[in-house]
């Protein structure tokens, strides 16, 4: 891992609740962001996002580092050496009152609609935003991901047009609190319906669907049981059947885990965790034969 401990800051600053502070390595900006709490965040947002680069997904490059004594992310700042500036979704700005953010809820519909009418992409850029944005919801539900909310993802912009950014903040993902109830997991007797249940039940996504009587965060399970709702989403979940096996999910996780700091059993978790969600959720496979191929394919692992 990097010791940045001597590694001035570059007085870039970076949004978020997360402490963060701006770094150069030759020539290059990276993002410096510390852990949450008591939680993993560090290692979940390290893990993830190499996982999702590893399935060819695009998103920000995150190595491992210490500053004084913490274990810390070194993001790379994908705006360094560029004349592109990032923009959240919640930076949206639009002309119209139609189309003000603020009087939006944050519904798959609405979030479409903005996309529809952003007055600086291009009909060619909006088609790949909508792309865009269900491969990332489709990520989302592979690792879990708990707080994809309205600042945690967008659009680069070089001031006149605007394009999907790289993923980022995957931390919420992995289940970061995990290491205050490892031991269900490591349990025998509690394995499976701990697994079944960060599969099926929680979390839920931070979009929402709207129902006529109000609108609710969505299930991530229930969402792939009707792929009708959009047809966009239908598209990029075939694409993912088509061109990701459960067995490139195990192995891409096994390699990512393997570069991390951490104990037997929270890589086990991980690499558990991300290939049933995709059997189960992505694929729609029975729970139930998953984990069995799953715990099979795990005999390295105590």
């Amino acid at each position: 891992m990097i010791e940045l401990s001597t590694i001035p800051a570059n007085g870039k600053t970076y949004n978020g609740n997360t402490r963060k502070f701006g770094i150069t390595i030759d020539n290059i900006d990276y993002i410096v962001k510390f852990p949450k709490d008591q939680d993993l965040s560090v290692y979940c947002e390290y893990a993830a996002s190499n996982f999702l680069r590893k399935l060819g997904v695009s998103c920000h490059e995150v190595f491992l580092g210490t500053y004084q004594g913490m274990t810390v992310d070194i993001i790379k700042d994908f705006t360094t050496n560029t004349q592109l500036s990032l923009h959240s979704y919640k930076d949206t700005k639009q002309s119209s009152e139609d189309t003000e953010i603020g009087d939006k809820e944050y519904t798959y519909e609405d979030v479409l609609y903005l996309m529809d009418k952003h007055l600086k992409m291009s009909e060619e850029s909006k088609q790949e935003a909508k792309e865009r944005f269900w491969e990332m919801f489709i990520c989302d539900a592979i690792i879990g991901n708990r707080d994809r909310h309205w600042g945690n993802w967008g659009y680069l912009s070089d001031g006149k047009t605007y394009r999907f950014a790289p993923l980022y903040d995957n931390g919420a993902g992995l289940y970061p609190g995990v290491n205050h109830v490892i031991h269900q997991y490591l349990d025998i007797a509690t394995r499976k319906k701990f697994l079944y249940d960060r599969v099926f039940v929680f979390p839920a996504s931070l979009f929402k669907i709207r129902k006529p009587d109000r609108s609710y965060r969505s299930n991530y399970a229930e969402m792939f049981k009707d792929l009708g709702i959009n047809k966009v989403f239908y598209q990029q979940v075939e694409k993912f059947k088509r061109n990701i096996s459960c067995q490139t999910v195990f192995k891409a996780m096994k390699e990512t885990c393997d570069t991390i700091p951490l104990g037997t059993e929270y890589r086990r978790f991980y690499i558990e965790i991300v290939t049933l969600r995709y059997m189960c959720i992505v694929l729609r496979l029975d729970f139930e034969q998953s984990y069995d191929f799953v715990e099979g394919e795990l005999t390295d692992y105590a």
